[in-house]
C-alpha cells in the first residue's frame, strides 16, 4: 500500500486548526482504501492509503456493428463487465457503425470517451448506463459525432468535457441524481424529455454548446451559463412551467449567450412561481418574445 496526499488549504500559524472540525465525505471517491486527514507545517492534507485504482479500459473496434456482449467487437478480445470501467468509441472514415449495450440495464461505468474522426455519426444504443464515481462523465475527443439512445443515470456529479470539436446528441431520457457540467470544445445536444435532478452548468470553450431540443430537455432544474452557448431549439419554452417552482437561470460575461427559436417564458403556466431569469455582466439573452409570468398567478422575476 501507498500513501497519497493532497493539500486542501494552508493557515497561519497563530491559527488553531482541530482536525475533529472536518469530516470527510468518501461517498463519491474511488473505492478501497483508507480516507484520513492531517495537517502538517500549516497545512492541512487528505490522505489516500491504498493500492493505486486500476482502471478496465474497453475500447470498441470502429469497423464492428453489434453487441457489446460480443467479445469480437472489443479491441484485445474482451467484452466489457458493470463496474467503474471506461469505454471508448472512435473510429474514423466516411461510414457510421452502431453498437448495442445488451450486457445489463444500469450497465455500471465511470467514463466514456468519444474519439471518432469519421464524418458519419456513430450510435450507441441498447440498455440503459449508470455512471458513477469520481469524475464520472463522457469526453469529447474526436471530430465526428456521436448519438446515444441509452437511457442515462448517475449516481454523483456527471460532466461533459474534452477539446475535441465533434458532437454528441443525448437522445435518451437522463435521469440522474447530481449536477450536470457542460464544458467542452464540441456540442452536446439534449434531445429528450429529462428528468435529472441536478443543476446545469455550462461553460463551453471554443465553439462549444449545449443545444435543447426538446421542452423538457433541461428538466426542471436551475442552470448557469458562464460561458458558451445554450441554443434552445423549440418553441414555446417555458422557464417555468405548469407546478415548476424555485428554477434559477442566471446568464452572465461576455461570452455567454443564451439563444430561443422564437418565444421564451419565465413562468407561464399555472401552478409556476417562484421562477427567475438573471442576465448580468454583459451576458447575452435573445428571444423572438419574452414573456413573463403568463398565465401563472405566481411570483416569477426577469433580472
Amino acid at each position: 500500500a501507498q500513501n497519497y496526499t493532497l493539500k486542501i488549504l494552508t493557515y497561519g500559524a497563530a491559527s488553531a486548526i482541530t482536525l475533529s472540525d472536518f469530516q470527510v465525505d468518501t461517498g463519491s471517491f474511488i473505492p478501497g482504501g483508507a480516507w484520513s486527514l492531517t495537517n502538517v507545517n500549516n497545512a492541512l492534507y487528505l490522505v489516500y492509503k491504498g493500492e493505486a485504482p486500476s482502471i478496465a479500459e474497453f475500447i470498441w473496434k470502429p469497423d464492428s456493428n453489434g453487441v457489446w456482449s460480443l467479445a469480437g467487437n472489443w479491441q484485445g478480445g474482451s467484452a466489457p463487465v458493470p463496474g467503474g470501467a471506461t469505454l471508448e468509441f472512435g473510429g474514423n472514415g466516411a461510414t457510421g457503425y452502431y453498437s448495442t449495450n445488451d450486457v445489463a440495464d444500469n450497465f455500471a461505468l465511470n467514463w466514456i470517451l468519444l474519439s471518432s474522426g469519421s464524418s458519419a455519426t456513430n450510435l450507441i444504443a441498447g440498455q440503459s448506463l449508470m455512471f458513477s464515481g469520481a469524475g464520472a462523465g463522457i469526453m469529447l475527443d474526436g471530430s465526428g459525432w456521436t448519438t446515444l439512445t441509452n437511457r442515462i443515470g448517475w449516481t454523483a456529479p456527471l460532466s461533459f468535457s474534452g477539446s475535441g470539436v465533434g458532437g454528441v446528441t443525448m437522445a435518451g431520457s437522463l435521469t440522474g441524481t447530481g449536477d450536470l457540467s457542460i464544458s467542452s470544445y464540441g456540442p452536446v445536444v439534449l434531445a429528450a424529455s429529462n428528468s435529472f435532478s441536478g443543476n446545469v452548468s455550462v461553460t463551453c470553450r471554443g465553439e462549444g454548446k449545449l443545444q435543447v431540443n426538446h421542452l423538457k430537455g433541461l428538466g426542471t432544474n436551475s442552470l448557469t451559463l458562464n460561458r458558451g452557448t445554450l441554443a434552445v431549439n423549440v418553441t414555446p419554452f417555458k422557464f417555468g412551467d405548469a407546478g415548476e417552482t424555485g428554477r434559477r437561470g442566471l446568464v452572465t460575461g461576455s461570452s455567454s449567450v443564451w439563444t430561443n427559436k422564437t418565444a421564451f417564458y419565465v413562468g407561464g403556466a399555472v401552478g409556476a412561481a417562484n421562477n427567475t431569469l438573471a442576465v448580468t455582466d454583459r451576458g447575452r439573452f435573445l428571444a423572438a418574445n419574452l414573456y413573463l409570468g403568463e398565465g401563472s398567478p405566481g411570483y416569477n422575476s426577469l433580472i
